[in-house]
């Protein structure tokens, strides 16, 4: 969890630095914004609705139209508080989601909360320090945290590896719920449970791992290389159009060359470690 978080305040801090070489102050996606939207800033609200995707960092980042792509965003305080047709993918210190998800949802941060008005149609993906969950969850759920709190409902099985699980009195679970923890779970005797819950009991340094969630280096690596693309829109804008000129005049070599620096980078990457190596055993 130390190394994912490094990687989250790298990635903000990166988005942190671009806002104020372009000199970007504290900004609202404009009516006018263009089908897809990408921008950084210290505080971004996102005000009016986007027919494409939309990637977004800042300190504050927050949701409040409709957006019909998908959802990229980074920040110290995320909200998504208006619906999304698509996946959303949100990496921050506290994360809150409070509208309907038509996609995949996967979140990543110190404290995640799903509202009460959340509803995610598609697959949940959470970890987190604090994961709560207040609203409607429709497909498979996989969540990890230190301390996971259900006060909304599960409709299909569901996966936690928790070093705490409460499940309070407003839940309502409706599908198989298998948890791993150091512990048993709280059940609060109002809670609606009409489908098994199995436990499996573990260590407490394996329930800590676990926040390692499989899933969140790719969230981090997508983020990256998603807002690496914003970065030079941002910085360079005409730069984005030369590429794209020479994209479409050389689209063969252009491929060509960027096979070869994909297979190139990893490979001088180890040889680099090889090196290293050999030099340390030589010492």
């Amino acid at each position: 969890m130390k190394k994912t978080g490094i990687q989250i305040g790298l990635v903000i801090g990166l988005f942190a630095w671009t806002a104020a070489l372009s000199g970007q102050q504290p900004e609202s996606a404009k009516p006018d914004a263009p089908a897809s939207l990408y921008t950084a800033g210290d505080r971004v609200d996102v005000v009016a609705a986007v027919s494409g995707d939309a990637v977004v960092a800042g300190r504050s980042v927050r949701f409040v139209a409709p957006v019909r792509g998908d959802v990229l965003a980074a920040g110290w305080n995320v909200t998504l508080d208006a619906n999304t047709q698509d996946d959303v993918r949100i990496a921050g210190g506290h994360v809150a989601v409070n509208a309907t998800v038509a996609g995949d949802l996967t979140a990543a941060g110190g404290d995640v909360t799903l509202g009460p008005r959340s509803r995610i149609s598609g697959r949940t993906f959470v970890s987190g320090n604090t994961v709560r969950i207040e609203g409607v969850l429709e497909h498979e759920v996989r969540i990890a945290g230190a301390r996971v709190q259900i006060a909304g409902e599960i409709r299909r099985p569901a996966h936690i590896v928790a070093e705490q699980l409460e499940v309070l009195p407003t839940a309502r679970i409706d599908a198989p719920l298998n948890y791993r923890s150091p512990k048993r779970a709280w059940i609060a005797t109002g809670a609606a449970v009409t489908a098994p819950i199995t436990y499996t009991e573990i260590a407490g340094r394996e329930a800590h791992e676990s926040r390692r969630f499989p899933g969140l280096s790719s969230l981090l690596f997508v983020i990256q290389v998603g807002f690496a693309g914003a970065l030079v829109v941002l910085l360079l804008p005409g730069a984005s159009s030369a590429m794209v000129g020479t994209l479409r005049g050389q689209p063969w070599h252009s491929l060509a060359l960027g096979f070869v620096v994909l297979i190139a980078m990893p490979l001088a990457a180890v040889v680099l470690q090889i090196g290293r190596a050999s030099c340390r055993e030589r010492g």
